[in-house]
């Protein structure tokens, strides 16, 4: 958290004191506070904690009083995680109703499904397993994870691996095609994300007006035609760089309550969050 503070007074130049922190929505109200005390240690005062899917719905304008009501559902895919909020959006408030996340499925979950088939195909070819070569397998790391970026603009790309294993060099080709079947495990994990989400918050998928896509692993293709399928009909905003709109949304929260010379007490309206507990309370009979 220092070297974010550090970063921030590097690019403003000035001093950083206030800050609104961004949350994953799964995030429970001790790790919350645990993010809050990070924050205090390093020199910043909290004005306040929303959770990422929130930021999103900011950095879309979606807070605004003069947006229509309507139900949205925020679908996040980083690295290491994959997450699915909905979100209800009545005359600028917005009130997240449920929430599903997996930790299973991400975007290195993506890597290591093309990692692992080109080299299959390397030890088909060449009669010899790059597994057993932290180097080898380093190579092929960052010559899949190039053709992982390449195919979200691209129909198919090479692999190619210089030197992959014991001098060999390899080259293969992987075509967006390909790629969908070799997915199909994290393509089938994401649509039970989404129905659990939406069972969560009691919404049928026709009912979702729009879908924000936010993280690094909605760049790749195939995902986006997932979540497209199950949310058929709602609107995909994609506009915004999947990679920055958490941030975007938390510094639009940070501008209304101290860069538009609002006062802080007044600044704290202007967008609101309805709290909801992160996991199920049972209350009465003792037995959940």
């Amino acid at each position: 958290m220092a070297n974010l503070k550090a970063t921030a007074e590097a690019y403003v130049h000035d001093g950083v004191k206030f800050c609104v922190l961004a949350a994953p929505a799964y995030f429970t109200d001790k790790q919350r506070a645990a993010l809050a005390g990070a924050a205090a240690a390093a020199g910043l005062q909290v004005l306040r904690i929303i959770s990422d899917p929130v930021a999103a719905a900011i950095a879309y304008g979606l807070d605004k009083e003069d947006q229509e009501d309507a139900t949205i559902a925020v679908f996040s895919m980083g690295a290491r995680a994959c997450e699915v909020a909905v979100l209800q959006s009545r005359g600028g408030i917005l009130h997240q109703v449920g929430a599903a996340s997996d930790h299973a499925i991400g975007g290195d979950q993506v890597m290591e499904i093309i990692m692992s088939w080109a080299m299959d195909e390397f030890k088909k070819k060449h009669k010899m397993d790059p597994r057993e070569s932290k180097k080898s397998v380093e190579r092929f790391r960052k010559a899949c994870d190039a053709a992982n970026r390449q195919l979200s603009q691209a129909q198919q790309v090479r692999i190619e691996v210089e030197s992959a294993h014991e001098g060999v060099d390899f080259s293969v080709m992987l075509s967006a095609l390909k790629m969908n079947d070799l997915i199909s495990p994290v393509k089938r994990g994401i649509s039970k994300l989404i129905g659990t989400a939406l069972e969560a918050a009691g919404v049928a998928a026709d009912g979702v007006r729009k879908v924000l896509l936010v993280g690094g692993g909605c760049r790749i293709p195939a995902v986006q035609t997932i979540v497209q399928k199950a949310l058929a009909g709602a609107e995909m905003c994609s506009s915004l760089l999947a990679d920055e709109v958490v941030v975007m949304g938390a510094a639009a929260q940070g501008a209304a309550q101290v860069g538009c010379r609002v006062a802080l007490s007044e600044a704290a309206n202007q967008t609101v969050e309805v709290p909801v507990t992160p996991r199920d309370v049972c209350i009465g009979t003792g037995v959940c």
